[in-house]
């Protein structure tokens, strides 16, 4: 199953959605840490990414089913609406800055 892309690129993508991961537990014990909400509030839209990548790496792994096409769409729609939710949580913080 897996011959359908090349090692290189199944190597960056497995790298890709474990440096997220990595990335969204690193943020969540600094903020956890620092006892910052705000912070902690950034959480939900990272794993929207999070999940946006393991949408992509499932496609890739059943061979670009045509079946799994629907996880296209899904993906696209996780990560725009983790775009708008880092947005909305970016435009919180700020606002409560100032």
């Amino acid at each position: 199953m897996i011959l359908k892309l090349s090692f290189q690129t199944w190597y960056i993508h497995s790298l890709s959605v474990i440096d997220w991961l990595l990335f969204i537990e690193v943020f969540w014990q600094y903020a956890y840490h620092i006892k910052s909400k705000t912070l902690i509030r950034f959480i939900p839209a990272l794993t929207l990414f999070f999940l946006s990548a393991i949408c992509i790496l499932s496609w890739h792994y059943f061979l670009n089913l045509e079946t799994l096409t629907w996880l296209i769409g899904f993906q696209s729609l996780l990560t725009l609406t983790g775009n708008f939710s880092l947005i909305f949580v970016t435009w919180r913080k700020n606002v409560r800055i100032q």
